[in-house]
């Protein structure tokens, strides 16, 4: 039987951070599932909660679909933590304010799902009602490389201070960071108190 794939423990360093110990890490290539867009309150906006929708509902639509098949090429597959990234114009201060920040919502892939794969999802979910056109879904390849990341713990409207840790903690051991703010979301905020929700917050860095 062919072990089921978990980036979490597949690839740990990607999902494990310290809250005072900053982690330098190398990223490789991904494939993400991917929506872009702009400011709202995440908790509230529209446009933001009709794309973490439709980025579960495509993940675990070819999840099934890849467990339904009678010899499938490819081993069953966790849902992996939701991502975003957020950034403001290159150079302007950092911070974390996502009602004047671009987004990107990422749902990471496994190797073997290709367009096709994502197409008979699409078509699965019109044929149930449950495909929201105004969500416009990209498939494509990250490249991140060199980041570091640290933990967060606390609500998500907390995270400036630690963003100004990581800021801090790079400088001091000479690494200048890009401009976009990674995020990886381990908690379920459905489930987990906002006081205990552990969040990664990453960006790419270079030497000097």
């Amino acid at each position: 039987m062919t072990e089921k794939i978990d980036f979490k423990k597949r690839d740990k360093q990607l999902y494990k951070a310290a809250p005072d110990k900053l982690t330098v890490v190398d990223v490789p290539p991904m494939h993400f599932l991917a929506v872009e867009g702009f400011g709202g309150d995440p908790s509230q906006s529209d446009a933001f909660q009709g794309a973490i929708d439709q980025l579960f509902s495509y993940a675990y639509t070819m999840k099934f679909a890849n467990k339904k098949r009678e010899a499938p090429a490819a081993p069953d597959f966790v849902v992996p933590p939701l991502e975003c990234l957020w950034w403001n114009a290159p150079g302007r201060e950092k911070n974390t304010d996502p009602t004047k920040m671009n987004w990107r919502l990422l749902s990471r892939q496994p190797e073997f799902i290709t367009q096709a794969m994502i197409d008979a999802a699409r078509d699965e979910l019109s044929a149930k009602g449950k495909l929201n056109e105004s969500v416009k879904l990209e498939f494509i390849e990250f490249a991140e490389g060199r980041a570091a990341q640290l933990m967060h713990v606390g609500p998500y409207e907390q995270e400036q201070a630690t963003v100004e840790r990581l800021c801090s903690l790079a400088a001091a051991a000479g690494l200048t960071l890009g401009y976009q703010h990674h995020e990886i979301y381990l908690s379920d905020p459905r489930r987990t108190a906002p006081e205990k929700l552990k969040t990664i917050l990453r960006y790419q860095v270079t030497a000097g």
